[in-house]
């Protein structure tokens, strides 16, 4: 038993370090993007946010050692001695214990500062971003908040004005010719994406299910996209955001404090939120199963219009579990209905997941491929650690997709045939078989991309598939 208990006890240090070098290394990044920023060519209110999370950065995690010990082993004869340990609290200055809440509370406060930088350098504002969650993460994660200020901050990290921010900001960070942005990164709805791309893990998190992650990629997307091509918005789409800002609400309403208190019934809070939300979701069923659009409609709009009636079902199902096949009148499993619902929904699943990690592979490529034309050493293990896992992902991702349509197709030849005459399935399904057919060369491109030896030279690489439109 005691055996057990100190490798449990190793495994978590061995985290809580990983955690912590991750922490040091994000902070080290975001000071040296800072040094590279030309005052001049900034508004002074931005440089003095700069000049801020510079000085912050430079004490706070002394301070955080200081007070708690450092997560790193000192060398040591015996499993006891397995960090450095920290002083007793009533050793440390009673000053330095208001300074390192004062950090906390800095730290907090710039996050949400506005700030007027421009594309140059809104990458900045994205490394401090990523840099003060990271920390603040860490921090509630190993229990490292003062004990007066720890139901403060829980109910901060819940609070529906301060997530409606983060999701915004999330989705902020791969503006339109920013230093990361590239063709690559719409995924912001999936929770794999938030926890492996390089700039959002923090927000993944925070973030888990949460359902405001989803609104601002959405409505974005659509809008844009229609108003490139001229389309214009299906009703779809508004009952989407119908749903969206109801279920703000009912979230908004979960996070109160007290809220699942012996006066309320859980069981009777989920039913109720449900039912405010049953007409739209038994639409988006209903559409699930045979997707029509006007015939003027693009075909793109036509992808996101239904790739987001999806990931709606999806988050309720998740949320809601045996109730939303209930109230959904999913129940029979021999109803035609029910039969082509589940069908429809796990091919849009699977086809996520070959997009999903499609999207993370070519986009860990373009930040490595951008980190080295501006300064940074490509990381030895850019294919080891991040690309291979991401490839082999990739790759099985696709054989599920492929193996799932040659099951059903023997099952059932005729939905075979509903793919090949219903509008968007056929798009679709031609769509992804093209880009499966392509995964080598994804392949061919990653390796050339950590090969690379010179920064700026684009000449056997295919730059347009990253950033034209």
């Amino acid at each position: 038993m005691r055996e057990l208990r100190t490798q449990y006890e190793q495994e978590n240090l061995m985290l809580k370090q990983a955690d912590w070098n991750s922490m040091i290394k994000t902070a080290t990044w975001t000071k040296e993007l800072i040094k590279e920023v030309i005052p001049s060519r900034i508004s002074t209110d931005d440089w003095a946010t700069m000049e801020e999370v510079h000085e912050e950065l430079e004490v706070f995690y002394d301070r955080i050692e200081t007070i708690y010990g450092s997560p790193i082993p000192v060398i040591a004869t015996d499993t006891k001695s397995l960090a450095q340990p920290p002083k007793p609290i009533d050793l440390i200055p009673k000053s330095f214990l208001e300074e390192y809440q004062e950090s906390i509370k800095k730290l907090v406060s710039i996050l949400t500062r506005p700030s007027d930088l421009r594309v140059n350098y809104f990458h900045v504002r994205v490394a401090w971003t990523k840099c003060i969650l990271e920390s603040l993460v860490y921090l509630y994660k190993y229990k490292l908040i003062p004990s007066d200020m720890t139901e403060t901050f829980a109910n901060y990290l819940k609070d529906p004005v301060v997530l409606k921010w983060l999701a915004q900001e999330s989705h902020r960070i791969f503006g339109y010719a920013t230093r990361y942005w590239n063709n690559f990164h719409h995924d912001l709805n999936e929770i794999e994406f938030l926890q492996n791309h390089p700039l959002l893990s923090p927000m993944a998190d925070i973030f888990g299910d949460f359902v405001y992650r989803m609104t601002f990629p959405m409505k974005d997307i659509v809008d844009t996209t229609a108003s490139s091509t001229g389309s214009s918005t299906p009703i779809q789409v508004s009952r989407q955001m119908d749903f969206m800002e109801k279920m703000e609400k009912i979230l908004a309403k979960e996070f109160l404090p007290n809220h699942h208190s012996n006066d309320n019934d859980p069981e009777e809070s989920i039913l109720q939120g449900l039912s405010e939300v049953k007409d739209g979701l038994l639409k988006m069923k209903d559409f699930l199963i045979s997707p029509v659009l006007e015939p003027e409609i693009d075909s793109e709009v036509q992808f996101h219009v239904v790739r987001f009636s999806f990931l709606i079902l999806d988050f309720a199902q998740r949320k809601y579990g045996p109730k939303f096949i209930e109230h959904l009148g999913l129940n029979d499993p021999h109803d035609p209905n029910t039969i082509s619902f589940k069908r429809n929904f796990e091919l849009m699943r699977l086809i996520g997941q070959v997009d999903l990690w499609r999207t993370m592979f070519l986009d860990y490529g373009w930040f490595v491929w951008m980190e080295f034309d501006y300064g940074r050493p490509i990381p030895q293990d850019a294919w080891s650690n991040k690309g291979s896992f991401f490839y082999y992902k990739l790759k099985e991702a696709a054989n599920n997709y492929k193996q799932f349509l040659l099951i059903q197709f023997d099952q059932d030849p005729g939905w075979k045939d509903f793919l090949h005459t219903n509008r968007f399935f056929r798009f679709f399904k031609e769509s992804w078989d093209s880009e499966i057919q392509n995964l080598p060369w994804l392949y061919v491109i990653f390796k050339r991309i950590i090969a690379k030896k010179i920064p700026g030279d684009y000449s056997d690489l295919p730059i347009s598939m990253f950033i034209e439109k």
